[in-house]
């Protein structure tokens, strides 16, 4: 009999230890690794590696793939990057509790302005879900026919994935379930106690904890006190609280002059509910807690980093108190693939049809400063680092990748305005009039 199923050959192994990488072999028995290094003996299947690398699974320690699970199980964005494992639920936003009102799962938000044409936002911030599975129904031929985390877990179960899921329950889901669309309010006693008892059945089903959304809907209006109380239910079941922090402020109405949230005033926020609670803290998306302006020396930032992090960790017990994961942005698109220049300006490609006719529109200055204006005023969000009523050095964060206008490609909007002697907003308009289907990263 083989002794083992797969036998790996000639790989070069990054245990993920720390340890050095190094040529050898990998023995598997059904689905564990049972020796590494140097395995021998019999296989059913061998792998000769030679010339590529073994590491172990990799994890995504904040996804929102649950919301799309159902409809692309085998993950094959994630399986083709070696990504094993991925953490969902985050930012408040998990796939139950389910009640009468629902944020739209994201397969079907990519239908909504033709299901319910819109040109800023969607009409409403939450759908009925009786609405939600006639659309569900007649598109794909499937309903959420699920209440609960558990009624969830089935049917990932039924449909059967590629991926190794490790639930959150989202304080955001709880909290439409309990209030539905009047959200826009501190919770009372009576709405505490209800969203309890829906933590407390999500964490009973098998979750690991909770998120929160603190700069979105419906999280971003509630108060302190709010958070406090539910995250003190997951001290019974050792959970781990995870907030997308209050970064940025709710993001609609971002006006000229507007003035984002202190950075470090909202992390320590997250360390005061941890403090009181004594529930786990993992901030997702951690960043510094100061903004500096112009852009920092790296001694600078490096001083940011470590002030940050000894403030909040400075009364933590034990290392794994108060963790926290990061965007790696080490490439451009580490957050918002566009993936046109234009792509920031959904309203008016949805309006005007497409991108050739945004580029003929923005010939034409009374439309020019209409789209401006309806930035400037806040009627359109865009996101803060390349917001020009956000981010003085906006157009730094924005580089153009490819392009029929001659000698921009791979510059940044800040570099083409300059060797323009141009308006950056201006350089940026310009450039999609002249290429409408130039390609864009931030």
């Amino acid at each position: 009999m083989a002794e083992y199923d797969v036998l790996i050959k000639n790989a070069k192994i990054v245990e993920g230890t720390g340890k050095k990488a190094y040529k050898g072999s990998i023995g598997v028995q059904g689905d564990k690794v049972v020796a590494l290094g140097d395995a021998k003996g019999d296989a059913k299947r061998t792998v000769n590696a030679k010339g590529l690398t073994a590491t172990p699974g990799f994890i995504d320690a904040h996804s929102h793939a649950d919301w799309t699970l159902l409809w692309f199980p085998k993950a094959e964005s994630y399986t083709m990057q070696g990504v094993t494992t991925f953490v969902g639920g985050q930012c408040g936003g998990s796939p139950a509790p389910l009640g009468e009102y629902i944020r739209l799962p994201w397969p079907l938000m990519d239908r909504l302005p033709d299901l319910d044409p819109f040109k800023f936002y969607p009409k409403q911030p939450y759908y009925p879900l009786e609405q939600a599975n006639e659309w569900m129904e007649e598109i794909y031929g499937w309903t959420l026919d699920w209440e609960d985390m558990a009624g969830y877990f089935r049917k990932v179960e039924e449909v059967g994935v590629s991926m190794n899921y490790a639930p959150l329950v989202g304080h955001g889901s709880v909290r439409t379930k309990v209030m539905g669309l009047d959200y826009k309010r501190h919770g009372t006693k009576e709405e505490w106690a209800e969203m309890r008892e829906h933590i407390h059945e999500a964490m009973k089903q098998g979750c690991l904890g909770m998120s929160a959304g603190l700069d979105y809907d419906p999280d971003v209006f509630a108060a302190h006190e709010e958070i406090i109380d539910g995250v003190s239910v997951l001290k019974d079941y050792e959970g781990v609280y995870c907030p997308h922090w209050r970064r940025t402020g709710r993001r609609r109405g971002v006006s000229a002059g507007h003035v984002p949230n202190e950075k470090i005033t909202a992390l320590m926020e997250c360390v005061d509910v941890h403090e009181k609670t004594g529930v786990r803290l993992h901030y997702a998306h951690m960043s510094t807690g100061w903004e500096v302006h112009p852009p920092a020396p790296d001694e600078l930032e490096a001083a940011n980093v470590k002030t940050t992090l000894d403030m909040i960790t400075a009364n933590s017990k034990s290392e794994l108190d108060i963790t926290w994961d990061a965007i790696p942005q080490l490439t451009r698109s580490g957050f918002a693939t566009m993936p046109y220049l234009a792509s920031l300006y959904a309203p008016w490609l949805r309006e005007l049809g497409g991108l050739e006719a945004l580029g003929k529109w923005l010939k034409v200055k009374d439309f020019r400063e209409e789209v401006k204006d309806a930035i400037r005023t806040g009627k359109w969000f865009i996101r803060v680092a390349y917001n020009p009523n956000t981010a003085p050095r906006w157009a730094e964060n924005i580089m153009v990748l490819k392009s029929g206008v001659p000698d921009i490609s791979g510059k940044t909007i800040a570099e083409i305005a300059g060797e323009r002697a141009a308006d950056p907003w201006d350089t940026y308009f310009d450039i999609i009039a002249e290429d409408p289907f130039t390609r864009g990263a931030t």
